[in-house]
């Protein structure tokens, strides 16, 4: 039997991938790139000053140095808000949540058990009901959520009545948006730092990080996003089309003075004195 789990020969719960866990259902929806967008979440929550609307004012100083550690993270922080956006707003339907909790239930030895998986269906089916009625927390189970709240619930508890695993999906839920928040609160972060330094601070201390041509998306978004700041309207149409026409991260130059050719003044003879 254990030879047959390994291979996959006796159970479709068991991943015929490589690097997979045993539970192949529950790892289907945490795949790479959820998990990458869970971490940068997880990062962006360490972060000072996240969620604070003009924490900059017009301190170019701190501004800069607020870009400067946190802009690498600008862009992956972006992409992990809307995975993270879509993991919470995904469907889940009533044949992955069976095989889910199923899978859960034969973990906890209550396989087979129609009545009990039944029951956890209905709640997680039930969140219309939960917000006409307000007698329960709706529970607004996605498949994410679901698999979450299914490994806690393996994970510390011996047996589970539907009400324990609805609330270790809740769980899971409120851990996803405070993540897909944190996301939010850095990319704004960072945004309003280069604000402060685009509308205050010299134009080559503004362009200084956007030389790199790696860094044009990273620029581009930055531009996007202060669109709709209409302070910034100005200054960022120009820099838009500087950057379609591909001047906008050629390096300023100084400004040459011209040389000062000198020449010596004439010397004139005093008139002689008659006499």
């Amino acid at each position: 039997m254990a030879n047959d789990l390994v291979t996959g020969g006796s159970s479709a719960l068991v991943a015929d991938r490589p690097r997979s866990r045993a539970l192949a259902i529950l790892d289907q929806p945490l795949n790479d790139r959820f998990m990458t967008a869970l971490e940068v979440g997880q990062r962006a929550s360490a972060i000072n000053g996240l969620h604070c609307e003009n924490y900059f004012g017009r301190d170019t100083g701190l501004a800069k140095q607020v870009r400067a550690q946190h802009l690498a993270l600008f862009e992956p922080a972006n992409r992990a808000m809307w995975t993270l956006h879509f993991a919470l707003n995904e469907e889940l339907n009533r044949k992955l949540a069976s095989v889910m909790i199923a899978a859960m239930l034969a973990g906890l030895r209550v396989k087979g058990d129609r009545h009990v998986l039944l029951a956890e269906l209905d709640l997680l089916e039930g969140d219309d009901i939960a917000r006409v009625t307000h007698l329960w927390e709706a529970v607004e189970a996605t498949p994410v959520t679901l698999a979450l709240g299914c490994r806690k619930v393996i994970a510390t508890q011996k047996w589970v009545q539907p009400c324990e695993l609805a609330e270790a999906v809740r769980e899971a839920r409120r851990q996803v948006t405070f993540a897909m928040r944190d996301c939010e609160g850095l990319i704004d972060l960072v945004r309003q730092a280069d604000a402060a330094l685009l509308e205050f601070a010299p134009r080559e201390h503004w362009i200084e990080p956007y030389q790199a041509p790696e860094q044009r998306s990273t620029l581009e978004l930055m531009l996007r996003l202060h669109e709709g700041h209409a302070a910034l309207s100005a200054m960022v149409k120009r820099e838009q089309a500087n950057l379609k026409r591909g001047a906008l991260v050629a390096p300023v130059e100084p400004k040459r003075i011209a040389a000062c050719k000198t020449t010596l003044a004439k010397r004139t003879r005093k008139p002689k004195r008659e006499g």
